[in-house]
């Protein structure tokens, strides 16, 4: 049996996508090399999650794209949740 987890090493934290995706566009306006000072601060205070519809896969049970950023959304605390975290 191959074991899948290994509990000596410590999970990783989500981590965020970068501003500009791979084709320079710009997650928060759509724009392209955005250098907007609003986009950079919405970046540097987003929150992101393991997306709760694809679990990180970033495709659905029926292998349709999720909608996700490659297994991450953006995040925001619930007050109707004790401050955990849901997504936006």
């Amino acid at each position: 049996m191959v074991a899948l987890a290994n509990p000596s090493r410590p999970r990783a934290a989500v981590v965020k996508p970068p501003l500009l995706n791979f084709a320079g566009v710009c997650l928060h306006c759509g724009d392209r090399w955005c250098e907007a000072r609003k986009c950079a601060d919405w970046h540097a205070s987003s929150c992101w999650m393991v997306c709760p519809d694809c679990r990180g896969d970033g495709w659905t049970d029926t292998l349709l794209p999720c909608g996700c950023l490659f297994g991450v959304v953006e995040a925001s605390a619930a007050a109707d949740r004790g401050g955990r975290l849901s997504a936006v």
